[in-house]
C-alpha cells in the first residue's frame, strides 16, 4: 500500500494512511467520513481493550441507557464493530461468528444512536450505516497488502447476500470463473439418498 509515514504528528500520520488506503481500494471518502476514521483510530490506539468487548451485550445495554451513556455505549459498539470488520476480520472466525455479524451489529448500533440525535448528528450516523462496508474496506487496506489478503468466499457471499454489497458479488463472480452466485433459501439440505 505504500510507505508508512514516520514523521509528523499522529493525527497527520493517520490521515496519510487513510488517504493511501482510500487510493488502494478506490473508496474515496469525503472529509467528514475520513475524519471519523482518523479519530476512531486515534481513540482505538488509546483503548485497545475495546476489541475484546462482548458487543451484543454492550449493544443491548446501550439500547436501555439514556442520554450520554446511551450515546457512549452505542458509539463504542459501532466503532468496535467497524474496527473488527476492517482491521480484524479473521477474528470473527475465532469468535465463531461471520464477518457480516460485525457489519450488521455495527450498523444497528449507529442506526439506533442516530435515531435519537439532532438532525445533523442523525445524518452523520446514517452515513456511517450506509458506508459501513466501504469504511471497513478502507481500514482493511491499512492492515493488509491487497495482493496477499486471503479471500474468504463465505464472507463474500454473506456480505453480498445479506447486505447487498456489490464488491463482494464481483469478488464471488471473479473467483467462481464468472458464475453468477445464487441463493436458494428453501432448497434445504440434501440427504445422502437425494445426492445419489
Amino acid at each position: 500500500m505504500g510507505n508508512v509515514i514516520t514523521t509528523g504528528h499522529a493525527k497527520e500520520q493517520w490521515y496519510d494512511l487513510i488517504y493511501q488506503a482510500q487510493q488502494s481500494t478506490d473508496h474515496m471518502l469525503d472529509e467528514e467520513l475520513e475524519s471519523y476514521l482518523v479519530f476512531l483510530l486515534m481513540r482505538y490506539t488509546k483503548k485497545p481493550e475495546m476489541i475484546n468487548q462482548v458487543l451484543a451485550k454492550d449493544y443491548l445495554k446501550g439500547l436501555g441507557e439514556k442520554g450520554k451513556l446511551r450515546h457512549s455505549h452505542l458509539r463504542d459498539v459501532g466503532d468496535s464493530c467497524l474496527i473488527h470488520a476492517g482491521l480484524f476480520p479473521e477474528g470473527s472466525r475465532r469468535k465463531l461468528v461471520s464477518s457480516a455479524y460485525f457489519v450488521k451489529l455495527g450498523r444497528a448500533a449507529y442506526h439506533a444512536l442516530g435515531s435519537r440525535l439532532s438532525q445533523e448528528m442523525h445524518a452523520m450516523y446514517t452515513r456511517l450505516v450506509e458506508t459501513f462496508v466501504s469504511l471497513s474496506r478502507v481500514l482493511g487496506a491499512i492492515r493488509h497488502d491487497p495482493n496477499s489478503t486471503p479471500v474468504n468466499l463465505l464472507d463474500s457471499f454473506e456480505l453480498w447476500h445479506d447486505l447487498g454489497d456489490r464488491q463482494s458479488f464481483q469478488k464471488l463472480r471473479a473467483l467462481s470463473f464468472e458464475a453468477i452466485p445464487v441463493y436458494t433459501p428453501h432448497a434445504g439440505i440434501l440427504t445422502p439418498q437425494q445426492m445419489n
